[in-house]
């Protein structure tokens, strides 16, 4: 199935917060989509790395988050310098 893969900073901070709110309009909408939520990490040597798990404690980001799904756009809800040109670049987020 395609949809939409959202990555963004975990729903703590603003940015996570907003993007919890877009994914739940998608989500209402019937739209297919799947998130990933940027933890505090060095995995992609910036501040941010994507958390791969699939067990997130929020009622809409959690089972939304790293399904399996074809992405045909990537959204992203984060400072570029957070988390570099990593989601651009095309790494796996999952």
């Amino acid at each position: 199935m395609q949809g939409i893969r959202y990555a963004s900073e975990a729903p703590t901070t603003s940015f996570g917060r907003a993007a919890r709110e877009y994914m739940r309009q998608l989500a209402a909408r019937g739209i297919p989509l799947t998130g990933t939520p940027m933890v505090p990490g060095r995995g992609w040597g910036r501040s941010l790395e994507p958390f791969l798990g699939r067990g997130w404690p929020d009622e809409t980001f959690g089972p939304l988050m790293n399904q399996t799904l074809q992405p045909c756009a990537v959204g992203t809800d984060a400072p570029p310098q957070s988390h570099g040109a990593g989601l651009l670049e095309g790494k796996n987020l999952t």
